[in-house]
């Protein structure tokens, strides 16, 4: 549980750094696009999980 604050944490301070250094839209759409991603790559680090053909898919389309 501390992890995942220290984790909130971070994100929240990078955020709000983003915002300030690129504008609120672009900060928006880049944390939206990388959260598919992190996700995938969190349960396959953590717990072994492998992508399907469709969710290859929506990952490439995030990360674009």
């Amino acid at each position: 549980m501390l992890v995942t604050g220290l984790g909130f944490t971070l994100f929240q301070a990078a955020y709000f750094g983003a915002v300030q250094m690129t504008g609120l839209v672009v900060a928006t759409v880049v944390t939206l696009g990388a959260g598919p991603v992190l996700v995938a790559l969190g349960g396959r680090l953590t717990m072994g999980e492998r992508l399907c053909l469709g969710g290859g898919f929506v990952v490439i389309g995030a990360a674009r």
